[in-house]
């Protein structure tokens, strides 16, 4: 019993991502019921970059590590993803592979919809719409910043006093 009360306060409190501030409460009761919660240990790949999209991942509890591999397998770290945040919304919006790696740092509840359905939520609810392009806006921004952190500075110095 408290089992089932922590999990639903976890719920609760992890709806504040940008996606969801628009969403009336039939609609949020609507995503609830077609996701699937998983609890995942630190150091997990929940998706790999390139492998084909099959669900939309919202982090209910934990952190996650969101990065990109080069050719010669070094490793971009673009940031880490918080409480509320929704986890592979471009390449189901898109429909193609993962554009990024998600690897939980610590352990996490995931709420997970298959790729399908979270569409199909979608179409039902035009304002999830809204959400969503607020999150994708957002990501488009934070990636923004990384490279001006990143790909435009001139010294290595530079670099690593913007980065701390």
């Amino acid at each position: 019993m408290q089992v089932a009360a922590q999990r639903n306060e976890i719920r609760a409190e992890s709806r504040a991502g940008e996606f969801f501030k628009s969403l009336p409460p039939e609609a949020l009761s609507d995503f609830k019921s077609l996701e699937y919660l998983a609890h995942h240990s630190g150091n997990t790949i929940l998706f790999l970059e390139g492998e084909t999209s099959t669900r939309v991942l919202v982090l209910l509890e934990g952190k996650v590590k969101l990065s990109i591999n080069s050719i010669d397998g070094r490793r971009l770290i673009l940031r880490i993803a918080h409480t509320g945040e929704i986890l592979a919304l471009n390449s189901a919006l898109s429909g193609g592979p993962y554009a990024i790696t998600a690897e939980t740092l610590h352990p996490c509840t995931i709420a997970a919809l298959r790729r399908e359905d979270f569409l199909s939520f979608l179409l039902r609810y035009p304002i999830a719409y809204q959400g969503a392009a607020r999150e994708l806006s957002l990501d488009y921004t934070r990636a923004c910043e990384r490279l001006h952190t990143i790909g435009l500075q001139s010294s290595a110095q530079i670099k690593l006093a913007r980065l701390l």
